[in-house]
């Protein structure tokens, strides 16, 4: 596995959210929310807050390592990876205050970052239980269990299409990561991106005309955007001597975030999914939070690419 599983995506550690005390909840009635990783006793785990900034809440306490969450479109769950069974890592989900924990994934390779299908009812995973890593499905119990690609590469960062006939990962199969695409069932597998830099990390955008990813084809990780059908279209949304990683969309794809060590740990931001602007530190840790993942209600305006 790449580094993003030795790592959990990046280092990690204590939070300290700006504005914010000691946390009470999260407030279930606002509707934005973000989860992360964070180390704030000595090991990773989930997190939640709002998409202020605001309401910091624990949902996993363990001695384990728990990273990598993303929650399900309707809010309501969260999926992670975890070796709290004993040494491999392996997928688990939750409900948003950190109850009712099922294992998803039970054998002794890593299975890994997993990403919802927009219904809810199916997973894409990363998984080396055939020798190397690749993109897998499986029902949203853990049954049925399919493998989408079959090469020798190390396929990983899986990330579905709106309208659910999509995947969007990352594949080192022609010398460097870059962002490809295919259907779900794994056919029509396209490369979307070439640079001589490691492309990473895809998210698709609510609208489905756009796909964001980290890059650090100018030496420090930025944020791009592409456009999601053929890979044109490219926009540089930061530009800093800083690394800028793991975005992802807000639901009305007005927003992206992302995490970034601008700050001199990596905490996490908030920017303007269109250009860039209007960024807004939403965690501020004396060393670092990871790895966020949004989902809010959509507004009436109109999702933008």
């Amino acid at each position: 596995m790449k580094q993003w599983v030795a790592s959990g995506g990046l280092a990690l550690a204590a939070l300290s959210l700006v504005g914010c005390g000691a946390s009470t909840g999260f407030d279930l009635r606002f509707p934005g929310r973000v989860v992360f990783t964070s180390r704030q006793d000595g090991n990773s785990e989930i997190y939640l807050m709002d998409t202020r900034g605001v309401n910091p809440t624990r949902l996993t306490s363990n001695s384990a390592r728990d990273f990598q969450p993303k929650l399900s479109p309707d809010r309501s769950q969260v999926v992670f990876t975890s070796d709290r069974d004993g040494g491999d890592y392996d997928l688990y989900k939750m409900d948003t205050r950190g109850k009712s924990v099922t294992q998803l994934t039970n054998n002794n390779k890593v299975d890994a970052d997993a990403a919802w299908s927009p219904d809810g009812t199916q997973l894409a995973f990363v998984s080396d239980r055939d020798g190397n890593d690749e993109i897998y499905l499986m029902s949203a119990d853990g049954s049925n269990v399919r493998r989408l690609t079959n090469n020798t590469a190390q396929d990983q960062t899986p990330t579905w299409s709106p309208d659910g006939t999509k995947l969007a990962f990352s594949s080192n199969r022609d010398g460097n990561y870059e962002i490809y695409s295919m259907n779900v069932d794994g056919n029509n597998q396209k490369r979307l991106t070439t640079s001589a830099g490691t492309d990473d990390f895809p998210t698709w955008s609510p609208s489905g005309g756009t796909i964001a990813f980290a890059t650090d084809r100018h030496g420090k990780l930025e944020v791009y955007t592409i456009n999601a059908n053929d890979g044109s279209e490219p926009r540089r949304l930061t530009s800093n001597d800083f690394d800028d990683d793991s975005p992802s969309y807000s639901a009305d794809g007005q927003t992206i975030f992302f995490d970034s060590d601008r700050t001199g740990n990596f905490d996490i931001f908030s920017m303007d999914a269109v250009d860039g602007a209007s960024v807004v530190r939403l965690t501020d840790s004396t060393e670092s939070d990871s790895a966020p993942h949004s989902r809010a209600l959509l507004t009436n305006r109109r999702a933008r690419r």
